[in-house]
């Protein structure tokens, strides 16, 4: 049966076109950007072997995951609601 749900991605990129990238300096996906650009620039270089480029590809994306995951947790812990730590692994 399907519902609302089968829209929502519509809907999302429609918000998106409407809406737009944020512009404001500490928003999370600016943040992440800003990352990530920081990261490629550290670890990939244009005179790597494609082999290397690959390993340094893997450990950007390694590392901005474990970051993501390291922030958010930190955010829920510290949170007032503990009841909300019951989604994250390990808890």
């Amino acid at each position: 049966m399907l519902g609302v749900e089968i829209f929502l991605p519509a809907l999302a990129v429609l918000v998106d076109r409407v809406v737009g990238d944020p512009h404001v300096r500490w928003h999370p996906v600016v943040l992440m950007g800003t990352l990530i650009g920081w990261l490629e620039k550290k670890l990939r270089f244009s005179q790597h072997s494609p082999r290397r480029k690959r390993l340094a590809g893997l450990l950007l994306v390694v590392i901005v995951l474990l970051i993501s995951y390291l922030v958010s947790w930190a955010v829920i812990s510290y949170s007032p609601d503990e009841s909300k730590l019951d989604c994250w692994p390990g808890h």
